[in-house]
């Protein structure tokens, strides 16, 4: 946080307005499936135990490309949780794909297992989760790409740009 807002020199209700921003960001993330059925891609998240009914998006316009120069004081604060968004998720879906040495065995994704897929592109409060659907290892039966249902379609994704939920 210290590195996003910078030198911004904040009133009380602006820096209010950008941690509770912030805190919403922080309590949308993904922890576990919210049932067993594997057809259902529904997460719970700690927003989940705070309100009854969690804030779905963050209404605002991106304005991560226009100069900080040029931007009034509203969207200044847009833009600093834009920026915090982008730098804590990237951090954060980094933190799921652990990667251990080749020569400790680990455990590859499932079929059935629900995954983050990471994009670059994701807006705040929005996390494209996907369903596995089917596997595909090498022949040295360590499993690299696999088939992922989404609400958008299924797709063949490899192990890297997907993130198993932290429970599972």
């Amino acid at each position: 946080l210290l590195k996003v807002i910078g030198s911004q020199i904040l009133t009380f209700e602006e820096m209010y307005t950008v941690l509770t921003q912030v805190e919403a960001l922080l309590n949308s993330r993904p922890l576990c499936p919210l049932s067993a059925d594997p057809n259902d891609v529904q997460v719970l998240t700690p927003a989940h135990f705070i309100h009854a009914n969690p804030l779905q998006e963050l209404p605002a316009v991106s304005t991560l490309s226009t100069p900080e120069n040029r931007l009034t004081r509203f969207q200044l604060l847009d833009k600093l949780v834009q920026t915090y968004w982008k730098r804590w998720s990237a951090e954060y879906l980094n933190n799921l794909q652990l990667r251990v040495k080749w020569n400790t065995p680990q455990n590859p994704i499932r079929v059935g297992q629900v995954v983050v897929v990471k994009s670059d592109l994701t807006p705040p409060l929005h996390w494209p989760l996907g369903l596995v659907t089917s596997v595909s290892p090498g022949r040295d039966g360590v499993v690299r790409v696999v088939q992922v249902r989404t609400n958008t379609g299924s797709y063949t994704r490899p192990v890297t740009k997907l993130c198993p939920l932290p429970s599972q």
